[in-house]
């Protein structure tokens, strides 16, 4: 597999960590296809994407809607994306620098969006209801901020502090921060079972920085059961939290 250069000359160990843990995680590209399609309902026409990495969501978010802003604190990491070849066609796409937790520039404000996607980057913040409140007036009146975070607190270990995790996410943290934040939850469920037990052996156990990408490729041969038993039933558990919630 080609692996992904450094982005920026600026880019923290951190940033890198990231990038290594997405590019290795490409594996499993099935497994993010049935994340977003747990979310599309919810997007509507124009969406910002707040930090977006190497693009892996951004790809699927090109097939469903019709103006995507793919936002990253790393102008390489946007360029990357745009050199991509599986970027649907019928997709107007802009590109902006954004770091969660500061204020929106005025362009988002100005021509507010019908939904935000966070995937796997509000851990990374510390005053995480200051990010959902400035992200707030980018948002259309009864707009959706769609949120995937990592779930468990009892499991944060070497990964997470490799990653930059400042926490994992309840139920009811990640409620009570949005309500807070001014918006209302509509629908919230843990992802992936399975993965709690590769996480915790990985992070907590070896205390790697790093999940190897031998471990993708053996969640890539388990995602079908995954998906068969948590598409229709969500389990009370897993390595995820998804959360859709409306701007009030």
């Amino acid at each position: 597999m080609k692996k992904i250069e450094r982005f920026s000359n600026h880019s923290s160990k951190i940033q890198q960590t990231n990038i290594t843990m997405i590019s290795n995680a490409r594996e499993v590209v099935e497994y993010y296809q049935w994340i977003v399609t747990l979310f599309s309902q919810y997007l509507g026409k124009r969406v910002l994407e707040v930090g977006a990495g190497i693009g892996t969501i951004s790809e699927q978010l090109t097939r469903y809607v019709s103006e995507l802003v793919i936002s990253d604190i790393d102008e390489g990491c946007l360029k990357f994306i745009a050199k991509k070849k599986n970027l649907s066609l019928s997709c107007n796409i802009d590109y902006a620098l954004y770091k969660l937790g500061e204020p929106c520039p005025e362009a988002f404000l100005i021509n507010p969006f019908d939904s935000i996607v966070i995937v796997n980057v509000l851990e990374h913040i510390a005053n995480d209801f200051e990010a959902l409140v400035f992200l707030r007036n980018a948002l259309k009146h009864q707009g959706h901020i769609i949120l995937l975070v990592p779930a468990l607190q009892s499991i944060y270990g070497k990964l997470d502090t490799a990653l930059g995790h400042v926490r994992r996410y309840s139920k009811k943290q990640l409620v009570k921060i949005c309500n807070n934040a001014g918006y209302t939850i509509m629908k919230i469920r843990y992802i992936n079972l399975i993965g709690i037990f590769g996480w915790w052996f990985n992070g907590k156990l070896l205390k790697r920085e790093v999940v190897p990408e031998s471990n993708f490729k053996y969640f890539k041969y388990l995602f079908p059961l995954v998906k068969a038993l948590e598409s229709f039933h969500p389990l009370p558990l897993g390595i995820s939290l998804l959360a859709i919630a409306h701007k009030n």
